[in-house]
């Protein structure tokens, strides 16, 4: 795959942070400063407002949350329960009958459960979401019928679900600004229309009233569109009410709105109009939530997603240990450790059997000086190949040296014509050692695209050692990805006949998703995550 290299010195190029401006609002919109304390709701799998649809059943067991569950087996069977929050935890059994279920808020896949374990665990939380909009939410899960080859049957449990809702002041600065002050500005028009009629004597109305809004009037020159912006200063000097309110709107009130008290009222005005334009911007770009992440909290291996299940078992002549990072717990690999999860238990992470798209991301904080695994389904057993997704750094023999890396793979054996893969892309950018970088790749079935802290930087044509010439980000790639399940690692991985590409340093939140992320969410989960530089 690679070939070790010797340490050289090179200048680091330091990336500069885009500045994110956020539009200005108005002055009354710190709808967003203020947030309260998170509050928690339960609701029994029994309750009325959680609708299910197909065949499900209640079966007892007293470490359930009210001494019960709701089941099913069969596909499409579902439940549907509407809510308003910031969150939604579910909580149901992980059992060796347990399978697998789709989860969907306002009608978007977002996971999938596979909730097998190889002994009862009741009332476990199966799947969590805590970053939701503030506002009303529907939550669906549907059996798909589908299980892991060690689980005995397909079961689909609720126990409860729990409601998060985090307090903020909602916006209601927008309706407040600009719609009323239209609706003040149309009714003028109609208005002069029917008052003409003192308007033979407009040069008699200035002369009664000796207040300094209509001696200004007779300089008007006849522009009656700009009338609705005046409109406002008749009504602050009610005492000429007769006549000579009505004779500046048909028209000498062009000229005096830019020089007598009229004038505020315009500024007012623009200054509403264009607060319709934060309303466009999309604000805080969404990033859905993976299908698994780890997290490390535990002490040692297994180490579990953050919903407890796909459990990372210790592997390699060294043992990984767990430290503190700016991201939380993190998994420190010493170069002779990894994690790995047997091919049968890899369940919903065979996303290739799927929609055969993926993104794999990793907080890296790397000290080796050869090529690394980080996390992936990659598999180069000379017996039985099953590469299919892995994301990787410096891989020098395709050119990849020195920077970070994600191959894919149909076949899951070498490139045709070639001892080994050529297939990844490769970062326009090198990374730096013994720095914390977020690295990422995403495949979208026509491209591999690698990400170092937020950015894509786009690189090639490259010949690589052999000759060979191509784009390395993006790299195109139509085939799609191996639907065969294969050994998922974090790493290291199973190379012809050894296991190689050990890493040496820190990983943190190792994720994957089941589609490929937009080069927007990524610059997203990097802006939001990344450690802040005294």
């Amino acid at each position: 795959m690679s070939s070790t290299k010797k340490w050289r010195s090179r200048a680091i190029a330091v990336l500069t942070a885009l500045a994110i401006i956020a539009p200005a609002s108005v002055a009354s919109v710190p709808s967003f400063a203020a947030t309260s304390a998170p509050t928690v709701r339960t609701i029994d799998g029994l309750d009325a407002s959680i609708a299910y649809s197909g065949s499900w059943r209640k079966t007892s067991n007293k470490a359930d949350h009210n001494g019960s569950v709701q089941y099913a087996n069969a596909a499409q069977a579902s439940y549907s329960y509407n809510f308003e929050g910031t969150g939604i935890r579910i909580h149901g059994r992980r059992t060796p009958l347990s399978g697998i279920s789709e989860i969907r808020v306002d009608g978007i896949l977002v996971g999938r459960i596979d909730a097998y374990a190889p002994s009862n665990v009741f009332n476990a939380v199966l799947y969590e979401r805590i970053d939701l909009s503030p506002g009303a939410h529907t939550l669906t899960v549907t059996a798909t019928g589908q299980k892991s080859d060690a689980a005995q049957n397909s079961n689909v449990t609720l126990d409860a679900l729990t409601v998060i809702s985090v307090g903020a002041s909602p916006t209601s600065s927008p309706p407040v600004v600009p719609t009323a002050t239209p609706s003040a500005t149309i009714t003028p028009a109609p208005t002069p229309t029917p008052t003409p009629t003192p308007s033979p004597t407009t040069t008699a109305a200035p002369s009664p009233s000796p207040t300094p809004t209509p001696t200004p009037t007779p300089t008007p020159t006849p522009t009656p569109t700009p009338t609705p912006s005046a409109t406002a200063t008749p009504s602050p000097a009610p005492t000429a009410t007769p006549s000579a309110t009505a004779t500046p709107s048909p028209s000498p009130t062009a000229a005096p709105s830019p020089t007598a008290t009229a004038s505020p009222a315009p500024t007012v005005t623009p200054t509403a109009s264009p607060t319709p334009a934060p309303t466009p911007s999309s604000g805080p770009v969404d990033v859905p939530a993976p299908i698994a992440e780890w997290r490390f909290d535990e002490a040692g291996p297994p180490f579990r997603t953050t919903v407890g299940d796909l459990p990372l078992q210790q592997a390699g002549a060294a043992r990984a240990t767990t430290v503190a990072t700016p991201f939380g717990r993190g998994v420190n690999l010493p170069g002779k450790s990894f994690l790995r999860l047997h091919r049968d238990a890899v369940g919903r992470l065979n996303v290739g059997a799927g929609g055969g798209t993926v993104t794999v991301a990793a907080w890296v904080l790397m000290t080796d000086d050869n090529a690394g695994f980080v996390a992936g389904m990659w598999s180069e057993s000379s017996g039985d190949p099953r590469r299919s997704y892995g994301l990787f750094y410096d891989l020098s023999t395709y050119g990849g040296d020195e920077r970070g890396n994600f191959h894919v793979s149909r076949t899951g054996g070498p490139t045709a014509g070639h001892p080994f893969s050529i297939d990844y892309s490769a970062s326009g950018q090198t990374f730096t050692r013994r720095v914390w970088q977020l690295h990422v790749g995403t495949y979208d079935g026509r491209e591999a695209v690698s990400y170092l802290d937020g950015l894509s930087v786009p690189f090639g044509p490259v010949k690589d050692k052999f000759g060979n010439t191509s784009m390395k980000n993006p790299y195109p790639y139509p085939d799609g990805l191996n639907p065969t399940p294969a050994e998922f690692t974090v790493g290291a991985v199973q190379m012809a006949s050894t296991v190689g590409n050990y890493a040496e340093g820190t990983f943190a939140r190792v994720r994957v998703w089941d589609r490929a992320l937009t080069a927007e969410q990524v610059r997203a989960l990097y802006e939001k995550e990344r450690p802040v530089v005294p």
